[in-house]
C-alpha cells in the first residue's frame, strides 16, 4: 500500500515567516520558488529560517531510517503558492538523483485535500493535509495537485543521497 512508503512529521513553521512566504506570491496560477537562484532580501531572511528548520528535520528523518551516520546527503526544498484553481500534473522527482521527497503544508483547506498520489490503477489517492504536517516519500511515486478552493501554500524538497558507507571497506558513490 502507498501509506506504507509515507513517513509523517509535523512542524508549524513561525507566523511571521508564513507570512513573509505567502507575500512572496506574484501573479495567478502557480507561484514557485524551484528554479530561483536570486532571493530578495526578505525572501533571503525566509530561506536562512528555513534552511536551520529543514536540516534539523531532513537529520531527524535520516536518523529514523539509519542513514544519518551511513551516508553523505544533501538536501533542496522550495516553496509553492497555489491560487485558487491552479494546479500541478502528475509527476515524480526520480528524474534527478533525488531518494526522498517532501511536502510541507504551509497553508491548507483541510476539509479539501489536494495533494495525491497515483497508485498502481492510476487512482488518486488522497491524504489528510493538516497545517504543519510534513510528508516524506521515496522521490520515485507519482503525485500531483488537484485546484485549491483557497490560496494554497506548501514546501516541498528533494533528499539527495551521494554515498553509503556499508562499512570501513565498502563506500558506494553517486556522482
Amino acid at each position: 500500500m502507498i501509506e506504507n512508503y509515507i513517513n509523517e512529521y509535523f512542524f508549524e513553521v513561525e507566523d511571521e515567516q508564513k507570512k513573509k512566504i505567502l507575500n512572496t506570491k506574484t501573479g495567478l496560477g502557480l507561484f514557485s520558488t524551484y528554479h530561483t537562484e536570486f532571493f530578495s532580501k526578505e525572501e533571503l531572511e525566509i530561506k536562512n529560517y528555513l534552511d536551520n528548520v529543514y536540516t534539523k528535520l531532513v537529520e531527524d528523518f535520516m536518523k529514523s531510517i539509519n542513514l544519518y551516520n551511513h551516508s553523505v546527503y544533501d538536501f533542496h526544498y522550495w516553496w509553492q503558492i497555489y491560487s485558487p484553481g491552479s494546479k500541478h500534473p502528475p509527476h515524480c522527482h526520480a528524474d534527478s538523483s533525488a531518494l526522498f521527497s517532501w511536502v510541507h503544508f504551509l497553508e491548507v483547506e483541510e476539509s479539501n485535500p489536494c495533494f495525491y498520489y497515483l497508485n498502481n490503477k492510476n487512482e488518486k489517492v488522497y491524504i489528510e493535509e493538516k497545517c504543519g504536517k510534513m510528508i516524506i516519500f521515496p522521490s520515485w511515486m507519482l503525485h500531483g495537485v488537484d485546484p485549491p478552493n483557497k490560496l494554497r501554500a506548501v514546501i516541498s524538497g528533494n533528499i539527495y543521497l551521494t554515498s553509503i558507507k556499508v562499512s570501513e571497506e565498502d563506500t558506494f558513490t553517486w556522482t
